[in-house]
């Protein structure tokens, strides 16, 4: 059954949230973008994973290979996938991990029970990373599975959210703040990777004048603002506005 659900555009994660709060009762929901379609096998892959961890109160969701043929270096960690599954929650993955790519993510429904995606009034745009940091935070079903199985594949559109790139990310400023502020929350990661989420902070609220009160009154840890980050975040900003 196919049963379409029309709303104004508000983004991709706040579409997600509709679809939940619309169908409470399923099993497991998959995720596919626009620019992409599965392959042949694609719904018994998705079946089997599904089952195999429907009674693991641990796993909130699976990640899933999608092959998109126009990003060379999707592609390169695509032919590099390793074989197997392999489960951790996201502070356990690392830019430099093979695992990493840009995958298609399904959430049980044990998962968008207890967490959904922040919303910004006037905003249609947040890492979707941000709700699998949360998870990885509280610790309840936190755990991802990173499958071997290749469920679609495609293209990036140039109306996309990757080719939209800082100056989709500049129009949602809030989205952003609170995206950096919980990549600041992984411990695991190095004080660089650290810093860099510390200034990219300062560097949004610079450019859309945002202060901590601001912060505050939408739900965002005004400590993601670092007092020594606010003059390379005015740098960045700068330079971000100009590019």
């Amino acid at each position: 059954e196919v049963r379409p659900i029309f709303k104004r555009n508000g983004g991709k994660c706040r579409a997600v949230n509709l679809a939940y709060d619309k169908n409470p009762d399923f099993d497991f929901y998959m995720v596919i973008d626009s620019d992409e379609e599965i392959v042949e096998g694609a719904i018994n892959q998705l079946f089997k994973k599904v089952t195999q961890y429907l009674q693991d109160e641990t796993v909130g969701s699976i990640y899933f290979w999608r092959d998109m043929n126009n990003d060379l270096e999707m592609k390169k960690r695509f032919m590099n996938r390793p074989n197997g599954d392999c489960i951790q929650n996201i502070y356990g993955r690392k830019r430099n991990d093979k695992i990493y790519g840009d995958g298609a993510i399904g959430y049980y429904n044990r998962f968008l029970k207890k967490y959904h995606f922040k919303e910004f009034e006037g905003e249609n745009f947040i890492g979707e990373i941000t709700i699998l940091l949360e998870a990885a935070l509280i610790g309840y079903a936190d755990q991802v599975v990173y499958v071997d199985s290749v469920i679609s594949k495609g293209s990036y559109s140039k109306l996309g959210l990757s080719a939209q790139g800082r100056k989709l990310r500049i129009k949602n400023p809030y989205g952003m703040i609170y995206y950096s502020a919980m990549m600041q929350s992984n411990k695991m990661r190095n004080w660089r990777i650290n810093a860099k989420y510390m200034i990219s902070a300062q560097a949004y609220a610079w450019i859309s004048h945002i202060k901590k009160t601001d912060l505050k009154v939408r739900g965002i840890s005004a400590s993601c603002l670092k007092w020594w980050a606010v003059i390379p975040g005015i740098i960045v900003g700068e330079y971000w506005k100009r590019i």
